[in-house]
């Protein structure tokens, strides 16, 4: 994706203006807007509950929407599985908080579990939870930052070997065409020089993202329907 971008720019390989990173951030913001119009990216991830000492997970992306989470103390879901009580950031911590210095109105029951999740971390609690955890959740897909170690984690300052080796989920593979073009008007755009050679094809490209946009909501008719893990993919970005 990240060669033709620069093709169709009429450049054969990244430079000091037109860089990888840049690159990957438009590319990457244009996946965020769609998966924020359509939700169309969904998860499922199972964790092995092996951090007694803190009950902090790292999940494969920052979660905006929870859809399950259960805990089955076997690897035998869904025979024997009890959900957990996500709360809020907020009330955790002060659940926490009354919990390890006794001043708590009620003691909290010894069979429930309870968790947050803050960004790309899950946290439990009691900690020496053991067993595993199954979530089906809809991600942000935050537009790639070098900083970014969670949701970009392995991409770094000097994305190109990721990007060559990843691609957009394979939800957004409809919108192929209209990521390309949505990255293709930034970079235009961030070249005021550049606007009177490609003024003419602004509104072309701008026509194909909103077009990838539609082409990915009517692919995901089936909302609840969660049957992927995250993995890296074979489109290139």
């Amino acid at each position: 994706m990240a060669q033709r971008v620069l093709f169709d720019l009429g450049r054969s390989k990244a430079d000091s203006r037109i860089t990888e990173q840049k690159i990957l951030g438009y590319l990457s913001d244009a996946c965020h807007k769609i998966q924020s119009e359509t939700g169309a990216v969904k998860c499922h991830t199972k964790i092995t509950l092996d951090n007694p000492d803190r009950g902090e997970y790292k999940l494969p992306y920052s979660v905006k929407k929870v859809q399950r989470m259960e805990h089955s103390p076997t690897n035998d879901f869904p025979h024997d599985h009890r959900r957990i009580n996500l709360m809020l950031i907020e009330a955790f911590d002060r659940m926490l908080f009354e919990n390890r210095f006794n001043i708590a109105p009620q003691p909290i029951a010894g069979d429930q579990i309870f968790a947050k999740i803050k960004g790309c971390t899950l946290y439990l609690w009691p900690y020496a939870t053991t067993g595993f955890i199954y979530m089906d959740f809809v991600p942000h897909l935050l537009p790639y930052s070098p900083d970014d170690t969670d949701d970009w984690a392995g991409y770094g300052t000097n994305p190109a070997p990721a990007m060559q080796a990843n691609g957009p989920e394979a939800k957004l593979y409809p919108a192929i065409e209209g990521i390309i073009a949505y990255a293709k008007v930034q970079l235009v755009r961030s070249f005021p020089g550049e606007l009177m050679t490609y003024r003419p094809d602004i509104p072309l490209w701008e026509k194909e993202f909103r077009e990838g946009i539609k082409l990915v909501r009517k692919d995901n008719v089936d909302y609840q329907k969660f049957t992927r893990t995250p993995t890296a993919m074979g489109t290139q970005f």
